[in-house]
């Protein structure tokens, strides 16, 4: 019965979504609670509650279908597929692109469950689809490499993608940006040094940390040390760069400092992140021979990854050598 309420709402949708323009839902700050409490379910990898809160979520749409409902079937679709109920996630796919077409991200999204299921035909049919509706956007290109690489695909085929992005016309700093990218993909770093350049010279502050990533990829460690710094300073609350910043202190091992950044990385980065910023913390800790705050912070790991079994062998060593 879920199932055919979602397909059958969004395909009597097609019928009322012009004339529900501009109509409030009168549960929409409902609806909206139940997604961002489904997004927290997919976060912490309980994917079975998420799709049952997305689709609560939905109810109270009343039949309508807005970009908000659209938003929360792609959320329910990924959360199915997640579960490995890909007929159920592809049932959505198809419903969303038999009320519009011309979605290139429901063809993208079909794809990328199809690449899942190790069906690369069927995928490559659903990428073709994409960039037939949305062919100028490099990071359709970029997601189509990122997701085929990771269901197991062929690289040569993936990097296809890439080079047909690379193939388009660059009309503004975005495309500059976007077409380093790709060649930090390919590992080409000097012509993604000239193009990020150009994006960084229109004011592109993403390009400035996307040239970090490839100064530190081609071993250049102190330039991307600093260009993080500086990135960092601007944007205390981008997560990923401290997170940089941190695995380049801790090799450097300046582990006060680490500490401070780990500190001040806590709250801005996904759950598994902050596994990562835990295990750091732990480790400055020990090296900085500070044992009884690493135990303290080891036992709250413990308590938190009870399943992490090298973790548990550490906690018994730490135990072994503060022993009196």
């Amino acid at each position: 019965m879920q199932r055919q309420h979602i397909i059958g709402a969004l395909l009597v949708a097609s019928t009322l979504l012009v004339g529900g323009c501009g109509v409030r839902n009168p549960n929409e700050q409902e609806e909206l609670s139940y997604r961002k409490a489904g997004i927290q379910y997919m976060e912490k990898g309980n994917y079975e509650s998420a799709a049952k809160t997305f689709q609560r979520a939905l109810d109270c749409a009343n039949g309508r279908v807005s970009d908000i409902e659209k938003d929360i079937c792609f959320y329910k679709a990924q959360s199915l597929a997640q579960m490995g109920s890909y007929e159920k996630a592809e049932e959505v796919y198809n419903a969303l692109i038999n009320l519009e077409p011309g979605n290139a991200t429901a063809y993208l999204q079909r794809g990328n469950l199809q690449g899942m299921q190790g069906k690369f035909n069927a995928a490559a049919k659903d990428y073709k689809e994409a960039i037939a509706n949305d062919g100028k956007n490099f990071n359709l290109y970029i997601a189509i490499y990122r997701n085929y690489i990771a269901a197991g695909g062929t690289r040569s085929v993936a990097e296809n993608y890439l080079e047909q992005a690379l193939m388009l016309k660059e009309e503004s700093g975005e495309d500059a940006l976007n077409k380093g990218k790709i060649y930090y993909l390919f590992k080409d770093y000097e012509n993604a040094k000239q193009c990020l350049s150009k994006a960084e010279n229109e004011g592109s502050d993403e390009a400035q940390l996307y040239m970090a990533r490839v100064y530190e990829a081609n071993g250049e460690k102190e330039q991307a040390y600093g260009i993080y710094k500086s990135y960092d300073q601007k944007h205390k609350k981008d997560g990923f760069a401290k997170m940089r910043l941190i695995q380049l202190i801790l090799q450097q091992k300046e582990y006060e400092k680490a500490l401070s950044y780990i500190e001040e990385a806590k709250g801005l980065v996904s759950e598994e992140e902050n596994r990562n910023l835990m295990e750091w913390e732990i480790v400055a800790l020990e090296r900085l021979g500070k044992k009884k705050e690493a135990k303290a912070k080891l036992m709250m790991y413990v308590q938190q990854y009870p399943e992490d079994k090298k973790a548990k062998r550490e906690m018994a060593f730490l135990n072994y050598t503060m022993k009196e």
